[in-house]
């Protein structure tokens, strides 16, 4: 137990006081602008290629089997709630990101990622293990697989990079997201073991982009 309280305080360390290398968060900026950018020159949406062109059926998965690609190991699908079930605030629906250990382990579940009706990212979060029914990777592993995190032979290439990209940016913000998810989960009443949501942080992919001045 003492060294995964340490574990967590390097965590913060190295993620969060620390200031990431600059080019990796332009790079990771440029990516997203240009994947917007590509969407705009289409008059698309980013779920386009997820649902089809179909108006989002709640608590279905977009794909239906989710999208995995097991070179690397990761997983992921979209899906809404019936109104007044999600994380709340503009949310339309969210993103659930795994990561698969092994062939046959099943797979751990690493972040949600919620969008609003226009397809953009406004939160961050984390739920418990009843909600998915998934294992929950610690903190430290889940970091570790988000800033690997690739998909590469399944699902919309554009979402993928979008993923990517999305991941790189707020990635101070993740690492504070998953220690307080396991400080909650730690410091648990029994009363508040059937809570959905552990941990939760808003974003917004304009103002993080004006602070790295592109």
């Amino acid at each position: 137990m003492r060294r995964e309280t340490e574990t967590e305080s390097e965590l913060q360390d190295r993620h969060v006081r620390r200031p990431l290398r600059r080019q990796e968060v332009d790079a990771a900026a440029r990516d997203l602008l240009d994947c917007y950018a590509s969407l705009a020159a289409r008059s698309a949406h980013l779920l386009d290629g997820l649902v089809r062109g179909r108006p989002p059926v709640h608590w279905r998965h977009y794909p239906t089997d989710d999208v995995i690609d097991h070179a690397t190991g990761y997983q992921y699908f979209y899906h809404c709630h019936a109104p007044g079930t999600g994380a709340g605030g503009p949310e339309h629906g969210h993103f659930h990101l795994f990561e698969h250990s092994g062939p046959s382990d099943a797979p751990a579940h690493l972040l949600a990622i919620a969008l609003t009706a226009k397809g953009v990212p406004h939160a961050l979060f984390t739920v418990n293990q009843r909600v998915t029914g998934s294992p929950l990777a610690s903190a430290r592993t889940a970091l570790g697989a988000l800033s690997r995190f690739e998909v590469r032979s399944a699902g919309d290439p554009l979402v993928n990079r979008w993923l990517v990209a999305l991941l790189r940016l707020f990635r101070p913000e993740i690492a504070q997201l998953l220690a307080a998810r396991d400080r909650r989960l730690r410091a648990a009443l029994v009363e508040e073991r059937d809570l959905e949501v552990l941990s939760a942080i808003p974003i917004d992919i304009d103002a993080r982009i004006a602070e790295i001045r592109l």
